[in-house]
């Protein structure tokens, strides 16, 4: 007797309306089936010939067995290619950690026209601005060899509009070098000449506003704030410069998602943006109240299926990196951390990333040291890259059936709640229950993901 293959069980099944999910946790791989298939995998232990298997299928649901047969053969090829039939695995090593820099963060400045109680900036964070540009372009000659293609810079603050030249100057350089740039502003300082100027220098310009109303916008960003934003926006769209309208959700503006919506369409931006609170900086200290990743997950979900338009919009919300996130299994140490990414704050100091910006975590500075000295020896960069691979983390991590699509989650959030940085993300068991949920969006009324080379799922049947 021909012992039929024997496959990897999942580690996690979860039963919905009759199907079921099934995540192998190591591989990594998940995938949406019937009872049929469940069945299938199940006597794929090594006891039984495939023939037995497919005789046992044909009498249990009912079907010829020419059909059966060919069923299985197409999902067992599935799993051979997702490395889940054993003796044929895929080798589960993890690449190599190498730096190759995704996103660079410049705080242009650390000054503010604006005292939003939920910016991740405190006030004893504000410095001097400092930063010279041209430190800034020699720090990036120096890093050529290490930008990855689809590199992008994003001007944070601070407020960057109070450094209107330097902001339209970084986006001179990216547009030199085909490299997308976004600011980030309160819109209150945009006019004419800002826009026509952004507009030439091909400079993504993202507004944010905190509802769709000026009472609630107001009492976070402050009295005439939301009028001056939306003037702000409306002179950019006049000037067809790329806008991109952004919210942070919250318990407060959460009823107003909708309604935000409207508001972006009808203000004619390019992008409508529904980002999570983190509790970093004032807003761990303040009043507002996030709703969970669930929550925003699903809310965002009913508004893109009650306005079939609402794709062309949300292609930076949370709702659509979370899809992202989840339609690819690959095995990825952590989020990417002074791995992908850096900042380099107001007054030209290094840090891993823009939610890792405090004291501890300054890795040199641009002024007096060159680019390889603080990206590739800088103990501070090195002991984050070591401490949050997911696989050394914390003695949970490893363990949890969804942890290389967690990755770990938020460590900048996580170090500034815990001061610890191997603590579990904050927001754990949401985190992970956000991800199941997104899987069951991913395959709503489809089973048998296929995946592409590039591990996208794009295709089911």
């Amino acid at each position: 007797m021909v012992i039929a293959n024997v496959i990897r069980q999942p580690n996690y099944i979860n039963k919905r309306n009759g199907r079921f999910l099934l995540i192998w946790r190591d591989v990594p791989h998940w995938m949406v089936v019937d009872e049929e298939v469940v069945t299938f995998l199940r006597m794929l232990d090594g006891t039984k010939s495939f023939k037995e298997i497919i005789t046992i299928l044909c009498d249990t649901f009912e079907s010829s067995y020419e059909k059966k047969y060919q069923e299985a053969n197409n999902l067992l090829r599935i799993l051979k290619k997702a490395g889940l039939v054993k003796n044929e695995e895929k080798k589960n090593t993890l690449a190599p950690i190498s730096p190759v820099i995704e996103n660079i963060t410049i705080n242009i400045t650390n000054r503010c026209n604006f005292r939003c109680t939920h910016c991740f900036v405190s006030d004893s964070d504000r410095r001097k601005d400092l930063l010279d540009l041209e430190h800034f372009k020699q720090f990036l000659k120096e890093a050529n060899d290490h930008l990855a293609s689809n590199l992008n810079f994003a001007i944070l603050g601070g407020e960057p509009l109070l450094q209107k030249e330097k902001t339209l100057e970084i986006a001179r350089i990216g547009k030199e070098k085909k490299i997308e740039v976004i600011v980030s502003t309160n819109g209150s300082l945009v006019d004419d000449d800002f826009a026509k100027k952004a507009k030439k220098a091909g400079l993504v310009v993202q507004i944010s506003m905190e509802g769709a109303t000026s009472d609630i916008n107001d009492s976070i960003r402050g009295n005439g704030s939301f009028i001056k934003a939306k003037r702000g926006v409306e002179c950019l769209v006049s000037h067809r410069v790329y806008t991109i309208l952004s919210m942070v959700v919250q318990k407060l503006n959460y009823h107003q998602i909708n309604d935000f919506y409207n508001l972006g369409r009808n203000l004619r931006v390019n992008e409508i943006r529904f980002i999570q609170l983190k509790r970093m900086g004032r807003a761990r200290e303040g009043d507002l109240e996030p709703v969970s990743n669930i929550e925003l997950l699903n809310a965002i979900n009913i508004l893109k299926k009650n306005n079939p338009g609402a794709k062309k919009y949300l292609k930076r919300d949370y709702h659509t990196i979370m899809k992202t996130i989840c339609s690819i299994s690959n095995r990825r140490a952590y989020c990417g951390t002074g791995l992908k990414t850096l900042l380099i704050d107001s007054d030209g100091e290094v840090f891993p990333c823009p939610n890792h910006n405090l004291p501890e975590f300054a890795c040199g500075n641009i002024k007096d040291k060159s680019f390889q000295e603080i990206w590739l020896k800088s103990p501070i960069l090195n002991k984050v890259r070591n401490t949050y691979h997911i696989d050394k983390i914390n003695s949970e991590c490893p363990s949890c059936s969804v942890k290389y699509w967690c990755m770990g989650g938020c460590r900048g959030e996580t170090y500034e709640n815990t001061s610890n940085m191997r603590s579990k993300a904050v927001g754990c068991e949401d985190i992970r229950n956000t991800i199941i949920e997104t899987f069951w969006m991913l395959s709503e009324n489809k089973v048998f993901p296929i995946r592409s080379k590039n591990n996208r799922r794009t295709e089911f049947f």
